[in-house]
């Protein structure tokens, strides 16, 4: 099992139902950002995420690092619903650098989403590109390539990670995510009945889930090596082929 690299731990964030919950390191919720294009080349936009039923009880938002940066306080009517039907909701953080590898917080990459296209085509296409060993020549190619899985598209058996707070432990200073580990049982979302009487498109996955963890990112990938280093890191970048796509939440 590959590591999980260090950016797709600090994209989680922790939820609590007010600032002073959020500095103690009360129990509460799990969610994580994304980051959204904007006009400015070398910025994002972050956003929040995590289910409805987190944020109503817990809407403030508690970022890796440091924390006197990390506490952004919310009220449940600051978190914005797609529609009633699903129970995922977002809040505005801000704006941070594209490049947020050496800040103190980093986000889920809004192109990492997955898309219907990534369980019906795949890319068939092998090249430097697509290994992450990209001279300049095929820059241009690197920009031109899709997202769709190398090989074969994505199905039953797939490797996914879960990335959310572990209650028994998850840092009371900072936050401390704690993986967990399991499979795509079906490639196909199925409607499954949600305690609040509507049935939200979900897709099956056999990977265990404790209090704490709702709202979590959940990341689909496929185990890589290199000749020199083994296996490659989960997040880490080796062109856009390679890349964990994000599945869904928790």
């Amino acid at each position: 099992m590959p590591r999980i690299e260090d950016r797709l731990l600090k994209s989680v964030i922790y939820l609590y139902e007010s600032a002073d919950a959020a500095e103690q390191g009360k129990p509460g919720g799990s969610g994580f950002l994304v980051g959204e294009p904007t006009e400015i080349p070398e910025a994002v936009f972050l956003f929040a995420v995590t289910n409805a039923h987190v944020a109503g009880p817990c809407p403030v938002v508690r970022t890796a690092g440091p924390r006197d940066k990390c506490v952004f306080v919310r009220k449940e009517s600051d978190w914005y619903r797609h529609t009633d039907e699903d129970d995922v909701v977002v809040t505005p953080i801000g704006f941070a650098p594209k490049d947020a590898r050496d800040f103190y917080l980093d986000y889920v990459p809004r192109d990492w989403f997955v898309t219907p296209e990534n369980f019906t085509h795949a890319s068939h296409e092998v090249n430097d590109a697509q290994t992450g060993d990209l001279p300049p020549s095929l820059a241009a190619d690197y920009a031109n390539l899709d997202y769709q899985p190398l090989g074969w598209s994505f199905g039953p058996g797939e490797e996914v990670a879960m990335l959310g707070r572990f209650l028994g432990y998850d840092g009371a200073d900072e936050n401390k995510p704690a993986a967990r580990f399991g499979h795509l049982a079906m490639s196909s979302t199925v409607p499954i009945p949600h305690p609040w009487g509507l049935t939200q498109s979900s897709f099956l996955v056999e990977c265990r889930s404790v209090s704490g963890y709702s709202g979590s990112p959940v990341f689909i990938y496929r185990v890589q090596t290199t000749l020199s280093a083994g296996l490659v890191a989960i997040g880490a970048d080796r062109g856009k082929a390679s890349l964990p796509r994000f599945l869904g939440i928790d």
